[in-house]
């Protein structure tokens, strides 16, 4: 996010996936198909962690980490890193500080525990000197890395968090054996707007003690302790857009496309942006309404529609017929692909054939867009002539 490659609303396809001869796993190899950035952390998921890392680089990611005084090998230049795996593993502490980047807009201070010592008359034992801060995250980015810890604490690996009256980020992790009838670590690590916590178990634990099950539950617990009143919500910073995305392409070709200013509310998708990574493309569908490559082609008494449908609007057809005026021939809702319509005309009155593009709105009103009009060769026109 902070380099501009995904969004929490960028879909990945998260799939049984070989990475040459690296082949990592979901947990319990339950697999969830196109997901969200946004969705995948909260679900904890392993190959998205990884393809996400394949984009940004493993280098880049280490140069990410030594901002936050996480030590990595050159022999961690690797798609493991996206799973924490490295050469000589990472310290508590150290995993704290980088999660106190992002509850810290994404500036990284050392963890302190004690702030200062003092003895019975007043001295100064020890204080604890506050480092200059690094700027690791753009603070856009830091934010929406929170907002998405923010949803995994309301329904995802750390819902047990989801009975706080107040908002609290918070990511789960889990650490499988060899034989994954047990785990090695779980933990629990977040932060609220004023403090940051992590929760370790460790040992040989049944593989039903997950990072989102006891040590979720110690910090909901110490949390309901810890804090006689609730903390402040946290502050979205300039820079985040909320914007509207086209709710078909997302959920059909998994494309994140700016909505028509004038599509329903049924239509879109409300997102939070950061300026680097909001959309470029604009859908026009509710804006232009019309069918640009609409053709008709006659032969006798038959006449053919042929277009390609917008499968967000409805299509009505008529003819106007001598006698009868005008027929509704056809209302066409959820169109998919080429229109390839035929219609039988007057071969000696001729007809005109109408396809009128339109949608339904927010108040239920149709919203009617530009007709396209053909007028049918006839033997009565020909007499005219």
């Amino acid at each position: 996010m902070d380099q501009g490659i995904i969004s929490p609303y960028t879909q990945i396809l998260d799939e049984p996936t070989t990475f040459g001869d690296y082949s990592p796993s979901n947990f319990k190899d339950v697999y969830y198909g196109w997901t969200s950035v946004k969705d995948c952390v909260s679900k904890s998921l392993n190959i998205p962690s990884v393809k996400v890392l394949q984009m940004l680089s493993a280098q880049s990611s280490r140069n990410y980490l030594s901002k936050m005084n996480i030590t990595t090998e050159e022999s961690d230049n690797n798609l493991a890193l996206a799973l924490g795996g490295t050469t000589y593993g990472t310290s508590m502490i150290d995993i704290l500080g980088g999660y106190k980047t992002f509850a810290n807009n994404g500036l990284y201070r050392r963890p302190t525990f004690v702030r200062k010592i003092e003895d019975s008359d007043g001295n100064i034992l020890y204080e604890s000197k506050n480092s200059i801060p690094t700027r690791v995250f753009d603070e856009q980015t830091a934010y929406l890395m929170t907002d998405m810890l923010i949803n995994t604490a309301k329904t995802g690996t750390a819902k047990k968090l989801s009975t706080l009256n107040y908002q609290v980020a918070c990511k789960t992790g889990t650490v499988s054996m060899e034989n994954k009838n047990y785990n090695s670590d779980i933990y629990s690590v977040g932060y609220t707007s004023i403090d940051s916590f992590l929760f370790w178990q460790g040992g040989s634990l049944p593989s039903e003690q997950t990072g989102g099950g006891a040590t979720t539950l110690q910090f909901k617990n110490f949390a309901y302790s810890y804090y006689t009143s609730a903390p402040e919500d946290f502050v979205i910073p300039n820079g985040i857009v909320i914007a509207n995305i086209d709710k078909f392409a997302y959920e059909n070709t998994h494309q994140l496309i700016l909505s028509s200013k004038n599509a329903p509310k049924n239509s879109v998708i409300e997102c939070k942006f950061s300026q680097k990574c909001i959309p470029n493309e604009i859908d026009d569908t509710y804006d232009r309404l019309s069918i640009s490559d609409i053709i008709f082609e006659q032969s006798s008494n038959n006449v053919s529609i042929n277009f390609t449908y917008n499968p967000k609007l409805c299509y009505r057809i008529y003819k106007r017929d001598y006698l009868k005026g005008e027929i509704l021939l056809y209302d066409i809702k959820g169109g998919l692909g080429a229109a390839d319509i035929q219609i039988d005309v007057d071969s000696f009155f001729g007809n005109t054939i109408t396809v009128i593009p339109y949608y339904i709105d927010d108040d239920s009103n149709e919203i009617i867009g530009t007709p396209s009009k053909y007028h049918s060769r006839s033997v009565l026109r020909k007499l005219r002539n």
